[in-house]
């Protein structure tokens, strides 16, 4: 069964409270140890609870195995052998290879997309002068999902691919 998830209400974070910083007394008198007013730190109301099983699944799904093929390249420029790291995990890859890795690297392979922009000069019937840039954005390190076990996962990619 498919969830719905309603949108959040906008919100503003700078508007809200930052932390829970509030004045300490630091005494100029008694034991060092003792000089410092200890923090307050109150408990906060944690809507995102509910949400814990379903990162509980994320993470699941983005530590699946999935077959990548990272794709050769003519451009004397571009590496053949690159890493990625992620959290301190790194990973190789070399053009031209086929690769089983955890789905968060496939991730941030199809996350990195530079874009480049070319612009020229359009006039409008009435005269104006006006300047036209195009956006042109494509894969960092272009790549195929050779095999990916999960039924969703083409969805999943599709989606990281549109992303801004």
């Amino acid at each position: 069964m498919a969830r719905k998830f309603k949108p959040a209400a906008s919100i503003e974070p700078m508007e809200e409270q930052i932390g829970q910083d509030s004045p300490r007394v630091l005494s100029s008198t008694g034991p060092a140890a003792e000089a410092l007013e200890p923090a307050l730190i109150q408990a906060v109301e944690r809507p995102m609870e509910s949400l814990d099983s379903e990162k509980v699944q994320m993470l699941a799904f983005m530590n699946e195995m999935i077959d990548v093929h990272i794709h050769s390249t003519n451009n004397k420029e571009d590496e053949k052998v690159f890493e990625l790291f992620i959290n301190g995990e790194r990973q190789f890859f070399r053009r031209n290879e086929k690769k089983q890795v955890p789905r968060r690297f496939v991730d941030l392979l199809a996350r990195l997309k530079p874009t480049s922009y070319m612009h020229h000069e359009l006039t409008r019937p009435d005269g104006v002068r006006d300047v036209i840039y195009e956006a042109t954005s494509g894969l960092r390190y272009p790549f195929s999902v050779v095999r990916d076990p999960h039924p969703r996962g083409a969805d999943w990619l599709r989606s990281v691919l549109a992303e801004a």
